[in-house]
Order: C-alpha cells, then structure tokens, then sequence
C-alpha cells in the first residue's frame, strides 16, 4: 500500500530525530546526562538535579528543529497525505522516546504525541509514583516511603520557561 493512500500513520521516533537537529542522544550524551536520568538525584540533590535539567531544557528550547519536522507536519495537518482526516480523535499517532519536546511544537502533534521518557520541558511531581488505579506497583515503595506525605500533588504540571530560574531553589 503506498503512503499516500493511508487513513492512518503512526511515527514511531527515536535518537535519529533529535541527532539530526544537533541534539546529543542518550547513548553519547555526557555521563552526567546519565546520572541525573535516575529520579532518586531529584531526591538526594535538587537544587542540582534542577539546575542541570533547566540548563538541558534550555538547549532543547533554543534548538532548531530540522526539517523532517515540517515534513512530517505537512503530511499530516497538511493535506500531503489526502486520505489523513480530522476526525474526534487523530488519524495520525507520534510515539517517541525522545525528551526534548520538538514534536509538540508542531500544532499537528500536541494532542497526538506520547514522549514514552517524558519531555524535559515539562515536570511533573513525582509523590505517589507507582500507583495505578489507587493500587501500588512494583518497584517504588522506597520512593514513596521518602517523599513526605505533605508533597502530594496531583496532576500538577510545570512547563519550563527558558528565562525564569524560579524553579531553582
């Protein structure tokens, strides 16, 4: 079936969309990058893991996108793919592991993108973590059992304005 006949398309997206735009990717990325990807750093030093993760979302701000970006918006929202519809729900899908947030600065992808590591341009609070449908999971009983029950909150999101150092304590 070619491309342009499709109703759906999902982009399944890697290390490969963030090294074309300059970005380093995990796997050559500085240990430090490494280091502060384990979320007990946040726990152990904050003001550290904060001002580390601002100065990376910085960057990833201040990054051009490439243009496979455009591309790709095009197809969509574009009408380059013809038989792509609006519809209630998306006729097309982004699934990325990529952190640095260039897909949701296309409009054709906010509501269409899943960052499966998160987007380090957006941070959210990390009390309860581990709980589904009210029951715990596997794995994150110490966390829990460190952050202080005061430190509930629930769906609570911060975006990352490149100019403000508020979030540093």
């Amino acid at each position: 079936m070619k491309l342009r006949a499709s109703n759906w398309l999902i982009l399944l997206a890697g290390a490969g969309m963030s090294a074309d735009s300059g970005l380093a990717t995990y796997e050559n990325a500085p240990t430090e990058y490494r280091e502060m990807c384990d979320p007990a750093k946040l726990a152990k030093s904050p003001s550290i893991f904060q001002r580390f993760w601002l100065g990376f979302s910085q960057f990833y701000i201040e990054t051009e996108s490439h243009a496979g970006y455009s591309i790709l918006d095009k197809w969509c929202k574009g009408g380059r793919l013809p038989n792509l519809k609006q519809r209630a729900s998306s006729s097309w899908y982004v699934y990325t592991s990529n952190v640095d947030g260039h897909f949701k600065r296309f409009q054709s992808f906010v509501d269409s993108t899943c960052e499966i590591h998160g987007n380090a341009n957006e941070y959210r609070c990390a009390s309860g973590i581990g709980f589904a449908s009210g029951r715990r999971r596997l794995g994150w009983k110490k966390w829990n059992d460190d952050i202080h029950p005061t430190d509930m909150c629930s769906d609570h999101v911060v975006k990352i304005d490149p100019v403000l150092d508020d979030l540093i304590e």
